[in-house]
């Protein structure tokens, strides 16, 4: 009877830049670190390697991935135990897969629904065998399917509020459950003036009714939780076939027992409840890892970080104070609306027509159909969320393109000659109800000042 072969152990290195140059050959290895990825590996390891929650900041296109990577897959290398690699999209996870295999990184792909995990990939993870690289929604869910890991790597961190906080926000659309979204109303009735419900329950208000937002912080109200909890418990009455329904049933459950904790964000066609800061230490994969380490090109200094993930405190790793500044990841930004003597409009659609292509970026629907008419050349084609859901390879090989998203400001990556451009159309500092209520009512403008900075260097172009 033949033996079989022992597996061959695994190659390790002293440090995550000395990996590097181990790593396997496949033809498309970047030749070397760049040197302010080797500054930050250097001064990762040997001093950080226990600290549980760290943030690396490096500017777009300058690296940060393949940092991220490196320290996950030396850490898996070093037996201190599994390693996860998240993204803020599947489209993304696609691209992050793909680019640990050119540079002979030993990674799975675990993104999508977990009942089709391929079944090879996720025994190669549990086993320590390979990073699993997953959408943010593998971790913030109800009940994590992934093995608890070692080290979680977030890519594109300052993305992380809007992943995080909607496994723990419920969202009720007046337009989607009517009954639910009055149902809550007569709840919270009791908190709210005579003039401001009956302003609510019209049918047909002014913009100005439609556009204000209140704030109701239930733990001033205890007696209330019992039939607020009653309405929002109504989204498990509906139909399986109603998706909408079934995910806000699940945000439910990870906020029921925390109703005293949570703000109702009320405006006339959408509610939503939710957590000051998502307890996100209710999370076994998240709070069980021995390190977090999240990767971002705009870290701030306003504490967004930590509120969008829960935690007291993020240690930051900036690049020493000798380092070159990295070269890549500039931008030349151009204001239309401050140009004299032209339309903005106009302007904006000669330069798109001049690079060739580009993404359109817009806070609502609303505002992306009036883009298309007033930005979009004429005979270009149209891309939009479903044709770029999972790839942007088809908008990247075509010409005369425009991709047009609604609320979209982070998870595009299209380096190279993929595209040259991006049109950010209206303010980009309110995508839910709570920011519009810091942004109208509340005058918080550090908060919006940090968010309006980070999601207008997101979307990576080159």
């Amino acid at each position: 009877m033949a033996f079989k072969k022992g597996t061959a152990p695994e190659l390790t290195a002293e440090t995550p830049e000395k990996l590097f140059p181990l790593l396997p050959r496949t033809g498309a290895n970047a030749d070397s670190l760049w040197s302010q990825q080797t500054d930050l590996l250097r001064e990762y390891a040997p001093k950080r390697l226990n600290t549980r929650d760290l943030a690396i900041e490096l500017p777009t296109g300058t690296g940060k991935t393949l940092t991220g990577l490196l320290i996950a897959d030396w850490r898996r290398r070093q037996g201190l135990g599994r390693a996860i690699f998240a993204c803020p999209t599947v489209q993304l996870v696609k691209q992050v897969v793909a680019a640990a295999a050119k540079e002979g990184i030993a990674v799975v792909d675990l993104s999508g629904p977990f009942k089709e995990w391929d079944s090879t990939a996720k025994g190669d993870y549990e086993r320590g065998r390979a990073t699993a690289v997953v959408a943010y929604s593998s971790i913030f869910n109800v009940s994590p399917k992934l093995i608890e890991a070692d080290v979680l790597v977030f890519d594109d961190s300052h993305a992380g509020e809007q992943y995080v906080s909607k496994a723990y926000t419920v969202e009720v659309s007046r337009s989607s459950h009517p009954e639910i979204h009055s149902a809550i109303l007569e709840a919270v009735a009791p908190m709210l003036s005579g003039e401001r419900y009956n302003q609510l329950i019209m049918n047909s208000p002014g913009a100005g009714t439609r556009q204000l937002v209140d704030a109701l912080f239930l733990a001033q109200r205890d007696d209330l939780l019992a039939p607020i909890g009653r309405s929002l418990s109504l989204f498990g009455d509906r139909s399986p076939a109603d998706k909408v329904a079934r995910s806000q049933n699940h945000a439910y459950a990870a906020i029921s027992e925390h109703l005293s904790a949570c703000t109702r964000y009320l405006s006339w066609s959408k509610i939503e409840v939710r957590p000051t800061t998502p307890p996100t230490f209710e999370n076994h994969l998240f709070a069980n890892a021995n390190q977090r380490v999240y990767l971002s090109a705009t870290l701030g200094a306003a504490g967004e970080l930590e509120r969008a993930f829960g935690r007291p405190f993020i240690k930051r790793l900036s690049l020493p104070p000798e380092a070159p500044t990295p070269k890549s990841g500039r931008r030349f930004l151009v204001f239309p609306h401050l140009v004299p003597d032209i339309d903005s409009d106009t302007l904006t659609k000669e330069l798109i027509a001049t690079v060739g292509k580009s993404i359109i970026i817009t806070p609502s629907d609303a505002a992306t159909r009036v883009a298309e008419k007033a930005l979009i050349p004429s005979g270009w084609a149209v891309f939009r969320k479903g044709d770029v859901e999972r790839s942007f390879d088809d908008f990247a090989a075509a010409d005369q393109a425009v991709v047009l998203l609604a609320n979209r400001y982070d998870g595009i990556d299209l380096p190279g000659h993929a595209c040259r451009s991006v049109a950010l159309v209206g303010f980009p500092g309110v995508t839910n109800l709570q920011e519009q209520f810091y942004a109208t009512r509340a005058r918080s403008a550090a908060v919006s000042e940090e968010r309006v900075r980070s999601r207008a260097l997101r979307v990576r172009v080159s």
